[in-house]
């Protein structure tokens, strides 16, 4: 159960610390402007192809940060137990069972909604 805690509240820490869901928020922010440019009947097609080739490289950068700090908050918490595993305090198959409960699923599912309610963005 230690483990499972640990792969939830550290998920939970690296998911802030490391602003996924703010850098997801600024991805559908660009796309929409992206969208804007293509529908703005002001622009000539060489002044949208340089505005869409700016949110193309915004994008993709987004989307490098978002790979890395995914593995980051998904591989740490699991890097830990497999280190508490290699000393001995605790077993990966049990925590992996454990964490496909449907009681932990739930229980985490409720867990992570209210911590990122109170935490959002006012």
């Amino acid at each position: 159960m230690v483990g499972a805690i640990i792969l939830v509240v550290g998920f939970i820490i690296l998911l802030k610390g490391l602003r996924l869901v703010d850098n997801s928020l600024k991805v559908l922010a660009i796309a929409k402007e992206a969208a804007s440019v293509m529908q703005n009947s002001t622009l000539d097609d060489r002044q949208k192809e340089q505005a869409l080739q700016k949110h193309a490289i915004k994008l993709f950068s987004l989307f490098i940060l978002i790979f890395f700090s995914s593995a980051a908050a998904i591989g740490l918490p699991v890097g830990l137990i497999w280190l508490l595993e290699q000393t001995g305090v605790l077993s990966m198959m049990a925590v992996i069972y454990f964490t496909l409960t449907w009681q932990f699923i739930l229980a985490s599912t409720v867990f992570v909604y209210v911590i990122l309610w109170l935490f959002r963005k006012k």
